[in-house]
């Protein structure tokens, strides 16, 4: 568990990265979905009477850009974005800056940008960043104080209402997907913009798609009452189950929201203390997992080797049970706040110094939040009529006050599944002539091409894909933004067409003068079709074809405020024309660079950088270092006696968690050398020589071998550093040489031991470099090559996946011997070995088994490495590589 101190910190700061995502996801698509010329022109909102001071008038701060800083209201909204993004970059960077003030402007330019925003701003982890972001104003306070327990408690608070509420919507909704714990035969192909994943989980086994929806009730109703309790390994369990999902910003925001519960309110125990709490903590899951398995008929099939699940009860006793989990879930909120605010406050009267300034801090803190506390209950209580009959009236007044302020809201993703008939789907097609043919708009991110492969753009939010997915499920009667859509593209407006993916009409000859739109039902494909990734069925005509020069849409366009007639009224001073320049920088780098990247398909195939190996390996050492310490402290323990879980044991004693972490820096430094090395020159002179397909294996073995040789040597340093800080807490305290990173490493080998020790072990390294790049490089390509040629595997996660592992597998087996070795040369005192015959005389002397010390251990963190790794790196070529030119003739 954490103090309270470092929770703040964390959360702030977390909560100031996504700020910085919303907004610049929100910036780089101001100028079409609210320009002058886009989707829903911000300018027609900005009206305002003559003589009216700007702060009375609606959206002030844009009043203020376009009136006092001559903006177009757009560059005004942009401007306002770009102030977001700053407040977040400099909270993040400067730690004396996070305070209420800042993330109060935080709170008010996302307010704004809501209110602003209208239809494509409506969405719930819009409303939970600002409910959030005023809760993160204040904890922030002006200083740190105990009083800020009170505050992480509100954030906990509303972690509980968020979770709980969308598990209980769903189920009071009486749709009969959920009830039937269906909801994930549709859920995976109806979201609103799948990813690839979602394909392959849709055609997991039912039993195993029901299983899942009833863990997700589990994890939404029976968990976070949970978050509640003072219980640090109840509060382990519950927040190591909160990871799930896949929503742009959403599922990050709240991951980080769930750091909250893991505050430590009593922060003195002794042995006995922690052992009654793991005892209550044993019981009180036991208990709820009981309740669960009874309640969903959870049984393991054995013979069929499945777990079946089942809802047992009917709506009548769920209400029921809903009624008696709101009373004990608002008492136990009741009596933890109490509780918390009375330590804080003794904290604050036993432990600070003197003054009235902590007492301030606490009457501050306090007040607020209890304010906020009680009257989030209004919003809470929607669920239960009887609990919601029981909040007092002065409450209920507070939130009718507070409403225009975005403080308190209900939440409950997914309350009705669609697309039980198939995702609804609207094609929008142009053409020239009024007959056709008709050519298909390609969106940024929603499905369209059914050879097209779901893409992942979390974090960012296309804002406009969203919003089709929402006018799929009507009719574009409600849907004013979608005729819109379709008269600035028959207008060809600019800032629209960027939204999109693909604008097929600039021939000048041929230009746009018909659109129209048709309604489809999209599944996913079956597994065993071998290009397409969707199936669809055409449904109805969801719009009739319209002109270009049609009166009769610009006139409901002016109806519905969503025309300017003439927007090249709305000048820029000299401060707008720069603003309008640094978008215009900004469009220039696609989206999929600017906040995250869509794994678009192309029938080109896409070469990787050279540096892509370095960032891909970096990543995944990130995630396999633990394991990569625990193999170097059991090859170079002299007995050979502790097994892996004593290892474990030990490091988690003598250094706690973060032990399994020493040493990280120079885990990067050493793949930022060694692996950009051998991935630069490997996949340079491939790209040089041919394709995959046209390259003999051996050649792909020697080339490997070049580069990992180079790769080896340049990455000795690194790699030296690296075994040291990992080994050093396994030495005295006196004798540790306490590296404070892996920079500081190289600077005092060099000063303390001179240059040539950076190098020491470098030919082993280089020899052992050697084999494992043969074995990875060359032996990924050829077996990923392989699959894709048979004809039974596309270039997809599936086929990396498979080609890494097998790769990892062989590169363990005939490296291990040399990285035994190796890591005995690195760490040896010097003289202890006289050369690499020495080393290899010393390790014979243990048995056969010396030389494969910490095998199993090496393979364990040696395949989840290389699989990371080969994904990242296959990833980064699909969204960042290049296009291979193909050679003139």
């Amino acid at each position: 568990m954490l103090t309270h101190s470092r929770i703040k910190q964390f959360l702030l700061i977390g909560q100031s990265f996504i700020y910085l995502i919303a907004f610049a996801s929100l910036y780089w698509q101001i100028p079409g979905l609210y320009g002058e010329r886009g989707l829903l022109p911000i300018a027609t909102r900005l009206k305002c009477g003559s003589g009216t001071p700007w702060y009375q008038c609606t959206l002030p701060l844009l009043q203020f850009g376009h009136i006092h800083l001559s903006l177009s209201p757009s560059v005004a909204y942009q401007l306002l974005s770009l102030c977001g993004i700053a407040l977040s970059i400099v909270t993040i960077l400067l730690p004396k800056s996070r305070n209420i003030l800042l993330y109060l402007g935080l709170y008010y330019l996302y307010l704004t940008a809501f209110e602003a925003g209208s239809t494509f701003l409506w969405f719930q982890w819009d409303t939970l960043l600002l409910e959030s972001g005023f809760l993160m104003a204040t904890l922030a306070g002006f200083t740190n104080s105990p009083a800020d327990s009170i505050s992480i408690f509100l954030v906990n608070w509303l972690v509980v209402r968020l979770m709980f509420a969308s598990g209980v919507v769903k189920l009071q909704s009486n749709c009969p997907t959920w009830w039937g714990l269906t909801a994930l035969d549709y859920h995976y192909e109806s979201q609103c913009i799948p990813s690839t994943p979602a394909w392959h989980f849709h055609h997991m086994p039912e039993w195993f798609r029901k299983f899942s929806v009833a863990m997700t009730f589990y994890i939404e109703i029976y968990l976070p009452p949970l978050f509640l309790l003072p219980l640090r390994p109840l509060k382990y369990f519950a927040f190591a189950n909160q990871f799930t999902g896949n929503y742009n910003f959403f599922n990050m925001h709240y991951a980080l929201l769930c750091v909250a519960m893991l505050e430590d309110l009593f922060l003195c125990r002794n042995k006995w203390f922690s052992r009654l709490e793991w005892i209550l903590s044993i019981l009180v899951l036991g208990a709820v997992t009981y309740l669960f398995v009874l309640h969903f008929g959870i049984q393991l099939d054995l013979a069929k080797m499945q777990i079946n699940s089942k809802i047992m009860f009917d709506r009548a006793l769920f209400e029921k049970g809903i009624k008696i989990a709101m009373t004990i879930i608002i008492h136990v909120a009741l009596l933890m706040f109490t509780i918390t605010a009375l330590i804080a406050a003794y904290r604050i009267y036993r432990h600070q110094s003197p003054g009235i300034r902590k007492y301030l801090t606490l009457v501050f803190t306090g007040t607020a939040a209890t304010a906020l506390f009680f009257t989030s209950f209004v919003s809470f209580t929607v669920l239960d009529r009887n609990s919601a009959s029981r909040v007092p009236e002065q409450i209920k007044k507070l939130h009718e006050a507070t409403r225009e302020w975005q403080l308190f809201h209900s939440y409950g993703l997914f309350r009705q599944m669609t697309g039980v008939e198939g995702r609804p789907e609207i094609i929008v097609e142009g053409s020239h002539e009024p007959n056709g043919p008709w050519t298909p708009f390609e969106f940024y991110s929603k499905p369209g091409d059914v050879n097209q492969r779901p893409i992942f753009v979390a974090p960012h939010q296309p804002r406009l894909d969203w919003q089709m997915w929402f006018a799929a499920l009507g009719s574009y009667h409600h849907n004013p933004f979608f005729l819109s859509l379709v008269h600035h593209l028959l207008r060809n407006s600019s800032d629209v067409v960027r939204l999109m993916k693909n604008y097929p009409f600039n021939d000048k000859e041929k230009p746009l003068k018909f659109v129209k739109a048709q309604l489809y039902h999209y599944r996913f494909s079956p597994p065993t079709e071998k290009k397409a990734w969707w199936t669809r069925a055409a449904q109805e005509e969801y719009l009739a074809p319209l002109s270009k020069d049609a009166p009769a849409l610009v006139d409901y366009l002016k109806q519905n405020r969503l025309f300017v007639e003439k927007p090249n009224e709305y000048k820029n001073g000299e401060f707008g024309k720069v603003l309008r320049k640094l978008h215009r920088y900004v469009y220039s780098i696609d989206q999929t660079q600017f906040v995250w990247a869509e794994m678009a398909q192309s029938k080109e195939k896409r070469v990787g950088r050279w540096y892509f190996g370095g960032l891909a390996s970096a990543g995944a050492a990130c995630c396999t270092h633990p394991l990569d310490l625990l193999k170097v402290h059991l090859q170079t323990q002299q007995q050979g006696k502790m097994t892996i879980t004593q290892m474990c044991s030990k490091i988690f004693k003598s250094d706690g968690f973060m032990g399994f972490y020493n040493g990280l820096s120079a885990s990067l430094l050493r793949q930022l050398t060694y692996s950009t090395t051998r991935f630069g020159i490997y996949e340079t002179v491939k790209a040089q020589i041919g394709s995959d397909a046209n390259l003999p294996f051996y050649q792909k073995a020697l080339l490997a071998g070049f580069s990992g040789a180079c790769g080896g040597l340049v990455g000795t340093p690194g790699d030296l550093i690296n075994v040291r800080m990992q080994n050093d807490m396994k030495v005295p305290l006196a004798e540790r040489r306490n590296y404070k990173h892996a920079l500081d490493g190289l600077v005092r080998i060099s000063r303390e031991e001179g240059m040539s020790k950076l190098f020491n072990g470098a030919t082993m390294a280089t020899s052992r470099a050697i084999l494992m790049t043969i074995g990875q490089l060359s032996f990924y390509d050829q077996i990923k090559q392989m699959l894709i040629q048979s004809g039974y595997a596309k270039d997809n996660l599936a086929t990396h996946f498979f080609s890494s592992f097998c790769a990892a597998t062989i590169a363990t087996a005939i490296t291990q011997p040399l990285d035994v070795m190796k890591t005995r040369m690195m760490n040896a005192s010097p003289g202890q070995f006289s050369g690499i015959m020495g080393c290899f005389v010393y390790t014979a002397k243990l048995g056969p088994m010396g030389f494969f010390k910490g095998f199993i251990p090496a393979w364990v963190r040696l395949a989840p490495h290389t699989v990371l790794m080969f994904i990242f790196f296959e990833q980064l070529r699909m969204n960042f590589g290049y296009f291979k030119e193909s050679k003139k003739e």
